[in-house]
């Protein structure tokens, strides 16, 4: 005996295997997907550290002795930085007329870098250091550099 399919019932047996095989592949192609893209990222820069002197010096006279220069370094970022180190000079245009730079001697603080500054309201935020200054003998008249508070001596600090 031979079997015959009629195409009434042959087309929705087609249909059934089409949708199977439809939905399999959906299935398929969502475990095995895949894409590419690109996006970008920036990098931060560095901010300011704040340096200030904290303490007042009086006193220097030729061949007196060193005083204390306290530097006080801030990290006003929301982000931790490094200190590596600083230098303390004297500024020339603040002396009066005949008192000159060379007759200080400016000794700046020692640092073993790096210091980390944290973020600024953390512990460890901020650091002080402390650097020297002396009056030298020139073996000169020196009475230029008398009579403070007529000048004040500015002290230059930089730190990296």
């Amino acid at each position: 005996m031979k079997l015959q399919i009629k195409r009434r019932r042959l087309i929705p047996v087609a249909i059934a295997m089409a949708a199977v095989i439809a939905v399999s592949g959906v299935a398929y192609a969502f475990w095995t997907a895949s894409g590419s893209g690109t996006g970008s990222a920036t990098v931060g820069t560095s901010q300011a550290l704040t340096v200030s002197q904290t303490n007042t010096v009086t006193g220097l006279v030729p061949d007196g002795v060193d005083h204390d220069v306290i530097v006080h370094v801030v990290n006003p970022a929301t982000f931790s930085q490094s200190l590596n180190a600083d230098a303390i000079s004297v500024h020339q245009p603040s002396l009066p007329s005949g008192c000159l730079v060379g007759w200080f001697t400016v000794t700046s603080p020692t640092i073993a870098p790096p210091v980390v500054l944290t973020a600024t309201g953390t512990p460890g935020s901020s650091a002080d250091f402390t650097g020297k200054i002396k009056m030298t003998d020139s073996g000169t008249n020196q009475d230029a550099c008398k009579n403070p508070p007529s000048w004040t001596l500015v002290l230059d600090i930089v730190v990296s």
